[in-house]
Parts: C-alpha cells; structure tokens; sequence
C-alpha cells in the first residue's frame, strides 16, 4: 500500500484554491493581459495587484516542488516503462487533446494553461532519461534544511532571475524549441524547485525539518508577504521593484 502525504494533499487542495482565486482576481487589476475586463470601470481594483504578486511568486514553484518530491518514488516503484507509460496518459495526452482544441481554434500553436502540465511532463521524462544512465542518490544520513541553505538557494534562485528578467521580462511567454511554452522571468524558479522536490525525497527533508527551522521559514515568509502588500510609490517599493527577482525568490523559498 503507497504511504499517503495527506499534508501535502492538503497542501495541494489550497493551492489549486489560490490559483482559482489569482485567476478569478486577474480581470480586475487594469493592466492584466486577460481576455476579459470588467465593462464598468469602477469594478476595477487597481490594489489588487498586491494579492497577483505574492501569489505569483510562489504558488506554482510550490507545486512543482511537490510535484518533484513524488516523482523519485514513483519511478523506483515502476520503472523507467511503465513510469512512462503513465506519464504519458495521464500528462501526455490530455496536453495533446487540448492543444488540437485549442490550436484548431486559435489558429495557432496553443497549449493555453495546460503550460504547467507539458512542462511537468517534460521535467518527469527527463528525470527518467537522467536515471537511466545515473544512479539515485542513497541518503545514508538524511540531512536537515537550514535557514542558511533556504537563504542561499533563494538568492542564487533570484539573482539568475533578476539577469534573466533584463531580457525576458515577467509576462513575457515564448515557446522553447518550439514546442514548450514557458515564461522565462519565472521558469528558472520552476526547474530549481522541481529539483529540490526530488533532492527534497532523496534526503528526507519534510520529515527531518525541525520545528524550529520551519517556524523561523514561515515567519519570514510571511514578513516578505506583508512587505509585498505594503509597497506604494516610495522608497521601500522603488528598491523592491528594482530588485523583485531577487524579493520574489525570497517569497517563494520560504
């Protein structure tokens, strides 16, 4: 019988609520790139802008992280075919029926949201392929995270992406080797979250994270959250501004 996460379950049931939510919000903040907008410009909420921001900057990363947390263990339990296999019916081709749809209907290449999906199935094909030819990583002493190594990654994590957002800015989509649709401002985020996802298995992290370091992570996120919602048009928002990747990435690891 597969053990069951059921506080990543739950984990996973709130974030799709907030992506709900972030989507739904969208049409309201008057610079949103979104097909619909409200015809009476007074439903317009120009602040919400705050709420899109400290969402962005973390719900999707955090769903690749988990997402990459089971993928080690799925594949020692199947196998490099059958992981596949099953990669493939239950990513594979729902992206390839929604993209017919969608392209027929658009006239163009279109994977529409379904963007997280093909880049989940890309990242798990190429754990497999990776496995092939490298052996998983034994953990014969699994390791504690630390604020330190948190804070670390976070700034790797956001000063590639504040270099990479001079020439893609956020919002910005293009299609890698023509096929994969990413936006380049946060998909480093992306990759290095899903990797810490499998690392995070291999080495046990959740379950030998102590309290202590867990209360000290959510503290501070919740502090860079509240830093977010409180930037204006001064100082504190014209620095946050200049160096949002960095910020967001701060956001996103803790």
């Amino acid at each position: 019988m597969k053990e069951r996460f059921y506080y990543l379950d739950t984990l996973k049931v709130a974030l799709t609520v907030l992506v709900v939510f972030h989507h739904a919000a969208e049409p309201y903040y008057p610079e949103a790139a979104w097909p619909y907008s409200p015809s009476d410009k007074a439903e317009l909420m120009p602040w919400i802008w705050h709420f899109l921001s400290v969402n962005a900057s973390f719900f999707m990363g955090l769903f690749f992280l988990i997402a990459g947390y089971f993928v080690p263990m799925s594949y020692d339990r199947q196998g490099f075919k059958v992981f596949a296999q099953k990669k493939f019916m239950r990513l594979g081709v729902p992206l390839i029926v929604v993209a017919l749809i969608v392209s027929i209907i658009t006239r163009q290449l279109e994977v529409a949201h379904l963007w997280y999906v093909e880049s989940l199935w890309v990242l798990s094909m190429l754990y497999a392929l990776a496995r092939l030819f490298i052996n998983p990583i034994n953990a014969q002493n699994p390791a504690r995270p630390t604020i330190f190594a948190m804070l670390i990654i976070a700034i790797v994590m956001g000063v590639c992406g504040h270099f990479i957002r001079q020439v893609s800015p956020q919002d910005n989509w293009v299609w890698l080797f023509g096929f994969i649709h990413i936006e380049p401002a946060h998909y480093l985020q992306y990759v290095i979250m899903f990797a810490l996802g499998v690392l995070a298995y291999r080495f046990q992290w959740l379950k030998n994270m102590s309290n202590t370091t867990g209360a000290i992570a959510l503290v501070m996120g919740v502090a860079l959250a509240v830093g977010n919602y409180l930037r204006g048009d001064g100082a504190w928002s014209g620095f946050v501004n200049q160096y949002f990747g960095v910020y967001e990435s701060l956001m996103c690891v803790f």
